[in-house]
């Protein structure tokens, strides 16, 4: 009797193995009859008894047969583990003891190699180095703010953040990708992509596949967004993305800035004809300090030296960081440029004599509005000439669009590819083929005036 109560106690604990590994996500093979295949052999092969069923061939005692199934292993790769029996309980049984060994030996090699930490580390990991340029990219300092910003907003606090990058699946991905807004995914996206990337090097050998290989992004809107909201201006603006304004709807749009009080009083209007001269991109001329300001010399410049950003835990700081290698230039002013700076220089004096100053705000041309009048802040100044176009009566208008009227009349003035390059900072072709820019600010003054 010893003999037969071993084999049952066997057969229990096997049974009870193979119902602990089957509910997991270590079987990744199903069967309308159990997570396992079963095949007979027939003239030599092996053929699906179900398959010899369907056809009416009985399939009686005595026959070879084996059980199969597939295992997900915790590095995403997948094996498929066999055993033989005499009947299909016993196929089974020896299946289920096969299963709880490769899990054994499964676990046992993550211990081996630790569990990694969770997505959030990483993360945050991944920006420090992007924010402290110690990765092969330098990223613009817009990136690193539109990054840092859909991580604070949509990933930090979440579920997926606190899970370890050994556990995150595709399926989960996509899950917490469908909670955020549709425009935010693809930068989470790409920050998730730097931070496996450095999780990877903390796993000896050849790390596990990363389940954002082959991802393809929710397309639907997530519950709580409301898809037309923008919608109207998203089509205004691309329908006039190419538009090209004229001298004299230039002129009506200052001559409308003058007339309206918010627009003068936030300094919006000053901000825009600045940028209607000089084509400087919106965060050069928000940043724009007056020791970088040269009204004396011949011809009058402003250089572009830095950005100003926000830095967590230190808010709003000037950086001497920009766009890119080439956005570092002087801009040649012309008398209307010349006429902005001196309009902001009385202005300064104004703040001055009515009361205390801010002394963060005190080296910056475009300091804010508001009293104390401290350091500009980009977002602030965005909304604000936001409200100036649209009270100009184009509401399709951006600072950018500025820019590209400054580049079509540098080009139509005569100016050479190189030279409209060189002012607007735009291009790494100047750089490439080490173009002189001995000139440039003479002939583009000349340019802007027409």
């Amino acid at each position: 009797m010893q003999p037969l109560a071993s084999s049952c106690r066997l057969g229990l604990e096997a049974a009870a193995k193979f119902s602990a590994v089957r509910a997991s996500p270590f079987f990744v093979a199903s069967h309308k009859r159990g997570s396992a295949h079963h095949e007979v052999r027939v003239d030599g092969r092996w053929i699906s008894e179900d398959t010899v069923r369907a056809s009416g061939v009985e399939v009686g005692r005595g026959v070879e047969r084996r059980a199969w199934t597939r295992l997900r292993l915790r590095d995403g790769s997948t094996r498929r583990i066999f055993a033989r029996g005499k009947t299909r309980g016993a196929c089974e049984t020896a299946l289920a003891l096969k299963a709880a060994d490769v899990k054994a030996e499964d676990d046992a090699a993550e211990r081996r190699q630790g569990r990694r930490g969770t997505v959030l580390e990483y993360v945050t990991a991944w920006l420090y180095a992007m924010t402290h340029g110690r990765l092969t990219r330098n990223y613009a300092l817009r990136t690193i703010e539109t990054y840092t910003g859909a991580v604070d907003r949509c990933l930090r606090g979440t579920e997926l953040a606190q899970m370890s990058v050994d556990d995150v699946t595709r399926n989960v991905l996509v899950e917490a990708l469908r909670l955020m807004p549709k425009g935010t995914r693809p930068h989470v996206v790409a920050v998730l992509r730097g931070a496996w990337r450095m999780a990877g090097g903390d796993v000896a050998g050849t790390p596990p596949p990363s389940p954002l290989e082959g991802l393809e992004l929710p397309t639907d809107q997530s519950p709580g967004e409301d898809e037309t909201k923008d919608r109207e201006r998203r089509r205004i603006v691309n329908a006039a993305r190419d538009r090209v304004y004229s001298a004299a709807e230039l002129s009506t749009l200052l001559r409308k800035l003058d007339e309206h009080p918010p627009s003068v009083a936030s300094g919006a209007r000053d901000l825009i004809a600045l940028a209607e001269q000089t084509g400087a991109r919106i965060a050069e001329l928000v940043s724009l300090r007056w020791e970088d300001v040269d009204l004396e010399s011949q011809p009058p410049v402003m250089r572009v030296r830095g950005q100003i950003v926000r830095v967590r835990d230190d808010g709003l700081v000037w950086v001497e960081r920009v766009k890119s290698r080439l956005s570092r230039r002087d801009i040649p002013l012309t008398p209307e440029a010349v006429a902005v700076i001196r309009r902001r220089q009385e202005l300064r004096e104004e703040w001055e004599a009515s009361g205390p100053c801010d002394p963060r705000g005190h080296p910056h041309v475009f300091a804010g509005a508001r009293a104390p009048h401290g350091m500009p802040d980009p977002d602030v100044w965005k909304k604000a000439v936001r409200r100036a176009f649209n009270a100009a009566g184009h509401p399709e208008m951006t600072i950018h669009s500025l820019r590209r009227v400054v580049a079509r009349r540098l080009e139509e003035s005569g100016l050479s590819r190189m030279d409209v390059e060189s002012i607007l900072g735009q291009t790494e072709e100047v750089r490439k083929r080490h173009y002189s820019t001995h000139g440039i600010p003479e002939r583009g003054v000349e340019a802007l005036r027409r």
